[in-house]
């Protein structure tokens, strides 16, 4: 549950400042991509502080996230010094949207052939996040001259959209939950498990 709870964190911290943005008049105040691309460096470091708490087993998730945040950083530094380039802040949201729907889809494939339930959560979340990026694209992409705004939004439901998937895993720490879903997925049970989780006989 200290795990999950590192998970909660980071996606409770990366909605927040999301909302941060979206409220505050950065442009009047601050240099809005040079600023926000140290803020990709601290969701990079954030990222990496995780994985080194969590260290579970062949996942690699919170680390590639953390490279991801880096790239993406190292991205908006480039065109905001180079703005013959043409790339603009909205680019690099769409691209930060990919390459983390990717990120999941590699670790799902890893947890599916484990046969690890904690594929049910990360699926789901993922199926929401190209929903999620659809929409954005479809909505604000072509639409919306506020790239910080857009930047802002996505955070935010990413941050909050993926915050279900460490409270979908805390539910499925449930025995009871765990054993039914390894049987609706036709997974292979302990024996203790098979012995606990006979049907009863249920009297008139």
């Amino acid at each position: 549950n200290g795990i999950l709870a590192a998970d909660m964190i980071v996606y409770i911290a990366i909605a927040l400042i999301g909302y941060i943005i979206m409220n505050l008049s950065w442009k009047t105040v601050f240099n809005p991509l040079e600023d926000i691309a140290i803020l990709f460096f601290v969701f990079a470091f954030f990222s990496i502080v995780t994985y080194f708490i969590n260290r579970r087993k062949e996942d690699y998730e919170f680390l590639i996230f953390s490279l991801i945040n880096v790239l993406i950083a190292a991205f908006i530094f480039y065109f905001n010094a180079n703005p013959e380039s043409g790339y603009t802040l909205k680019d690099a949201v769409l691209i930060y949207a990919v390459l983390n729907v990717i990120n999941k889809i590699i670790h799902i494939r890893k947890l599916l052939v484990n046969r690890n339930l904690n594929a049910l959560p990360k699926i789901a979340v993922t199926v929401l996040l190209v929903l999620l990026g659809i929409f954005m694209i479809s909505s604000f992409y072509y639409k919306v001259e506020d790239h910080i705004f857009i930047l802002g939004y996505y955070l935010i439901t990413f941050g909050v959209l993926s915050l279900f998937e460490p409270l979908l895993a805390l539910v499925m720490t449930n025995k009871k939950v765990e054993r039914f879903l390894m049987i609706l997925l036709s997974y292979e049970l302990d024996e203790d498990d098979e012995e606990e989780f006979e049907p009863k006989k249920i009297s008139v």
